[in-house]
C-alpha cells in the first residue's frame, strides 16, 4: 500500500537588511510574544541539537546566540528555535555572502498545518514589515496532490513552498505563487501597483509598501480542492505575467526580475 505524505505547511518572510544586531532580536521576540505567544522559543540555539531551554529572558537568550561570533561575512549564521507548540520548528537565516552575492535575511517557520494561526501569522508578518520592509514571503501547505503534479520540477517549483523563497532563485524567477504570497517593493515598480492589486483572487490587502495575494479562502485548499487551486494559481500568474514565474517552456532570456538593493540599515543600500 502507498503511503500518503503527511501535509506540511511553512512560512517565510525575506528582509533586505542586517538583522544581526540585538535590538532587532528584541524587537523580534517582543512582536512575537505579543502576537503569537505560542511560537515563543521552548529551545533555542545555532545548531541541531538544541541545548539552550528558554527560560523567559529574552536578553539572556540574544546574548548568548543571537549575534553571529565571527565577524565575516561569508559565515552562514543562524539563529534556531523550538517554539512552545510541538512539532514545529522555526529559525532565522541572517544576511550574508554567496560568493559576491547578497542574501536577504531570511525567517521560516514549519510544522504541521493544524498546529498554526493563520490569522496570527499575517497578523505578525504586517508588524514586522511596518517596521522594515520586506521584499517576498509565502505562506503554503504543500502536500501530496501538488508533489505528484509538480514531481518533475520539485527543485524549480515546490522546493520554495516547502522551505521557502531563496536570494539566488529569486534573482532566475519567482519559482511559484503559494496560497498566499507577499509581494514587497521591488515587486511593486516591476509589476506594477494597480496590477497587484487587481489581482483575480480570494484576497489582495496592502501590507506596508507591499500587496499580500491569498489564492483561496483556506489553505487546506491546497490539497483538499487541489485542482481547483492550481488552477487560479495559473490563472493568476498567467494574469500577472508568465515572464515573472518559473515555466518549464520560457527562456531564460524572457524572465524578468527585480534589482534587489541590500542595505545595513535604513538610510543606506547597495545595489548588489
Amino acid at each position: 500500500m502507498k503511503s500518503k505524505i503527511t501535509p506540511h505547511f511553512s512560512t517565510s518572510l525575506l528582509l533586505p537588511i542586517d538583522i544581526d544586531g540585538l535590538s532587532y532580536g528584541r524587537f523580534f521576540f517582543k512582536t512575537l510574544q505579543e502576537i503569537y505567544p505560542e511560537l515563543m522559543p521552548r529551545k533555542y540555539g545555532n545548531t541541531e541539537p538544541l541545548k539552550n531551554f528558554f527560560d523567559g529572558d529574552i536578553e539572556k537568550m540574544l546574548s548568548s546566540c543571537w549575534q553571529p561570533r565571527s565577524a565575516s561575512p561569508y559565515r552562514s549564521h543562524q539563529f534556531i528555535w523550538k517554539p512552545q507548540v510541538k512539532s514545529t520548528e522555526a529559525f532565522w537565516s541572517f544576511s550574508g555572502l554567496h560568493g559576491k552575492q547578497k542574501l536577504h535575511s531570511d525567517l521560516l517557520i514549519y510544522g504541521k498545518p493544524k498546529k498554526f494561526r493563520i490569522a496570527d501569522i499575517k497578523s505578525l508578518y504586517c508588524e514586522l514589515i511596518k517596521h522594515d520592509p520586506a521584499e517576498i514571503g509565502h505562506i503554503h501547505v504543500l502536500a501530496e496532490p501538488e508533489l505528484n503534479h509538480y514531481k518533475r520540477y520539485y527543485r524549480e517549483m515546490l522546493w520554495c513552498l516547502n522551505i521557502g523563497f531563496s536570494t539566488l532563485e529569486l534573482k532566475k524567477y519567482v519559482p511559484n505563487l503559494a496560497w498566499g504570497t507577499f509581494f514587497g517593493k521591488p515587486y511593486i515598480e516591476m509589476m506594477g501597483l494597480e496590477k497587484l492589486l487587481k489581482t483575480p483572487a480570494y484576497l489582495v490587502e496592502r501590507w506596508g509598501d507591499g500587496v499580500y495575494i491569498q489564492i483561496t479562502e483556506h489553505i487546506e485548499d491546497t490539497f483538499q480542492k487541489y485542482e481547483e487551486f492550481d488552477k487560479l494559481r495559473t490563472q493568476i500568474k498567467e494574469y500577472l505575467g508568465r515572464q515573472y514565474f518559473f515555466s518549464p517552456d520560457l527562456p531564460k532570456s524572457e524572465y524578468r526580475v527585480p534589482n534587489f538593493v541590500f542595505s545595513c540599515d535604513k538610510e543606506q543600500g547597495e545595489k548588489i
